[in-house]
């Protein structure tokens, strides 16, 4: 019953023309599927070496030193462009979670994070036996694994 009422709702959608198909099929036909993406994603990377230890500290992403990336970037004879990094900032977050961790928390604070996701993942696994003892169990599991793949699988594109 529910593929059916998934199936219905997702035709009704395509159907209707829904604003966000009219806005994939742009960024679509502009071959833009990244919406940019890359960008905030380069200078989160170069953003990260000004301190890979530590990062540059919760919530400081905005705060990136313009001076400093242009130097790193420079220094790996890529091109710098202001461009782009006013563009990042702008946004205020790097859209990925996983490239925001490292900026802001650095190699530590990711590799917290990665601990984090695998104990999750680990203990979903663990306990996927104990979901056929009730209802109630089967659908407080089925919730944590949404809830975990909705965090760390959305990540990838956004920070969540």
């Amino acid at each position: 019953m529910g593929y059916i009422n998934f199936s219905v709702l997702l035709g009704i959608t395509v159907f209707l023309n829904v604003a966000i198909i009219q806005i994939i099929t742009l960024k679509m036909d502009g071959h833009d599927n990244l919406s940019a993406r890359d960008k905030l994603w380069s200078i989160s990377i170069e953003g990260s070496k000004v301190n890979p230890i530590l990062g540059l500290g919760n919530g400081n992403w905005i705060l990136m030193p313009e001076d400093k990336i242009k130097e790193i970037t420079e220094s790996e004879n890529k091109k710098y462009s202001l461009d782009d990094f006013k563009f990042a900032i702008k946004h205020g977050h790097p859209h990925n979670l996983y490239l925001a961790y490292l900026a802001e928390r650095g190699i530590f604070g990711l590799f917290i994070l990665i601990n984090f996701i695998l104990y999750w993942l680990f203990k979903l696994i663990n306990t996927y036996p104990m979901k056929k003892r009730s209802e109630g169990y089967s659908l407080f599991w089925m919730s944590s694994l949404s809830s975990w793949i909705g965090v760390f699988g959305i990540g990838l594109v956004n920070t969540t």
